[in-house]
């Protein structure tokens, strides 16, 4: 796109950000209309599973962020700078004496809102139903392009991403008469934070609810290199696993019930005993550190009765591995870090059906976790392999980290001892 000359009289309200700087988080309402002047700007969204993606990324000349400064809104993603730009940033206040100054940023906002309402979409329209109150709660419409658990595990060698489903009803009182009460949410919940929903397990043929978290609280801090996220408010990763309170089977949102493999259940029948020694029954609600541990422990052990990918135990494993992370045990977290590694590389090597983003996302997250191990050399070399892929000239923001990790395993091969 093309930055229009009467822009320049908006300089004022200029503003600079490095790369790698928030522009803005996701969930939060701007009180600016901003306008990419130079640089790239990166839309992320990270579903309440954990699992982050790009959305898109705005070149100069584009808008951002100003349909929710306009409808007072949450943003449904975080806007971040990819390298060093500049952006005008014009306070709500001001956006009459800009259109005065700028009559092309008038013409393009209308353009923008225009475009728009013929499709349908909801982006000022629709109020979701994380807006609404409790006793009003009806399905949520989807949000676009947010991820969420890949629908199969055949997917994904990598932490994967597809859309995040919609919020479905709170159970209505006809429903709830069905469950038993050991099979609701035990204890209360911050109903600002979570949503109830109700499964029936294809195991036990247990009917229950439990609580998921609402996308609207999500709020990310940081973003480690292996794709790590950790969170200002409730950790969406602990709650991506479902647990049947009655039998223990586990698995993904997305996966719960897609159970047809009449082996893998009978396995799982079988395998009863095994799950037994978990606490499952307080699973439905809150959850502690300690109880998204054994959340996902059961999930590692029913995912190996279902005979998993290795694709699907190695973001199993990946994920223990965070856990071990936050809680500081460094031993631990090595441990699951490398037996992560050993799975994806042989999803990577022996899966053909990968598609090349993927291929380039799991090369990349098989450096970093080798570079993890102590071992440069080797991850220098899956860095390498990840940039050669012709994807990272659209991926640039998973290239950049890519060519930064190279940089730290070449670093870290300088103070490799030297042999004699």
């Amino acid at each position: 796109m093309v930055v229009p000359e009467s822009y320049r009289s908006l300089l004022e309200f200029a503003i600079k950000y490095r790369a790698g700087e928030t522009v803005y988080e996701q969930g939060s309402v701007p009180d600016r209309v901003l306008v990419l002047l130079s640089g790239l700007v990166s839309f992320e969204a990270v579903a309440p599973s954990g699992e982050r993606s790009i959305v898109h990324q705005a070149v100069p000349g584009e808008l951002i962020g100003h349909l929710q400064a306009f409808a007072a809104r949450p943003t449904e993603t975080a806007a971040v700078a990819v390298e060093d730009s500049a952006l005008i940033a014009i306070p709500m206040g001001r956006v009459a004496d800009a259109f005065r100054s700028a009559p092309d940023l008038a013409l393009q906002l209308i353009r923008e809102f225009v475009a728009m309402v013929p499709s349908g979409a909801t982006e000022i329209a629709t109020t979701s139903t994380e807006q609404a109150s409790p006793a009003a709660e009806t399905a949520t419409p989807k949000e676009t392009a947010t991820p969420a658990e890949a629908a199969t595990p055949e997917e994904a060698a990598t932490p994967e991403e597809a859309v995040t489903p919609a919020e479905p009803a709170s159970p209505q009182a006809s429903d709830e008469q069905t469950l038993d009460e050991a099979h609701r949410p035990i204890g209360d919940y911050d109903e600002s934070s979570f949503f109830v929903d109700k499964a029936t397990c294809p195991v036990s043929g247990t009917r229950f609810s439990y609580i998921r978290v609402r996308t609207s609280a999500v709020r990310p801090a940081s973003r480690d290199s292996d794709f790590h996220v950790t969170y200002r408010t409730v950790d969406p990763t602990h709650y991506s696993i479902v647990v049947c309170p009655g039998c223990g089977f586990a698995a993904y949102h997305d996966e719960f019930e897609q159970l047809e493999d009449e082996e893998a259940r009978t396995a799982l029948v079988e395998a009863q005993e095994e799950r037994d020694a978990f606490n499952r029954e307080r699973l439905s609600g809150e959850r502690t550190m300690d109880g998204a541990v054994s959340a996902l422990e059961l999930a590692l052990l029913c995912y190996r009765r279902r005979e998993a990918k290795p694709a699907r135990m190695a973001v199993l494993m990946h994920r223990r591995a965070w856990l071990e992370r936050a809680r500081g045990n460094e031993a631990n977290e090595l441990e699951y870090i490398r037996q992560a590694c050993d799975l994806y590389r042989e999803s990577y090597e022996n899966d053909s059906s990968i598609s090349d983003d993927k291929a380039m996302r799991a090369a990349y997250v098989i450096g970093d976790l080798t570079l993890r191990t102590g071992d440069p050399l080797a991850a220098g070399r899956w860095f390498e392999t990840s940039l050669r892929f012709p994807e990272a000239k659209e991926q640039t923001g998973l290239a950049r980290m890519a060519r930064d990790r190279l940089q730290d395993a070449h670093a870290a091969v300088e103070k490799l001892p030297q042999s004699a």
